[in-house]
């Protein structure tokens, strides 16, 4: 992420803290929920290997950053802040890791691919780990903010993580062993090449 985007986001960061004020907490999450919904379904899954996008990923890509507004304008002001308007670090790194996530990533992730695949894996592997630790710090700075625990947070994002990264993974591979190939009249005629002679 650049310095220009980052005074960008820097200077925008007092309107995504009150783009929200006048809506409830309800109506705020089940838009960007649908929102989110919206991005999974018109997401060009193909676009990391080709090198042109298609009009289904600018849609995706306005639906993730809306629901990423959306969700960031509901994070309430620092406690220490003198005025609603002052800059607020959490949202301000919220927005940075949206942009990273949903504009930034996907192009590293098609270079990446498009320079090979051992490539491919190290910048994946490096991108991943940067991204989840600042997730981690974007949790980390809602300390002092509202009255959940972010201890009890960070916890359970990073068991999330690891049950998508790891667990289940490793589960897929165990239950391969007991799939069974059922064959019927219903599978595709196989040609016998010795009726041809």
């Amino acid at each position: 992420v650049g310095p220009a985007m980052l005074a960008a986001i820097l200077a925008l960061t007092p309107l995504f803290q009150t783009m929200t004020a006048a809506i409830s907490d309800d109506t705020a999450v089940a838009t960007a929920v649908c929102s989110l919904a919206l991005h999974l379904l018109t997401h060009d899954y193909a676009s990391i290997n080709s090198s042109s996008a298609r009009l289904g990923s600018f849609v995706s890509l306005g639906a993730a950053m809306f629901a990423s507004a959306m969700l960031t304008s509901r994070i309430p002001p620092a406690p220490d802040a003198r005025s609603p308007l002052e800059p607020n670090a959490a949202v301000f790194a919220d927005m940075t890791l949206a942009v990273a996530l949903f504009v930034l990533l996907p192009s590293l992730r098609r270079e990446a691919r498009r320079r090979g695949k051992r490539t491919a894996v190290r910048q994946t592997l490096l991108a991943t780990t940067c991204l989840h630790g600042a997730a981690m710090t974007s949790v980390l700075a809602l300390r002092g903010i509202g009255d959940g625990n972010v201890k009890t947070l960070a916890v359970g994002y990073v068991a999330a993580v690891f049950g998508i990264v790891v667990v289940c993974p490793a589960w897929l591979v165990r239950m391969m062993g007991f799939k069974e190939q059922i064959n019927g009249p219903w599978d595709e005629a196989k040609p016998d090449a010795s009726l041809l002679r």
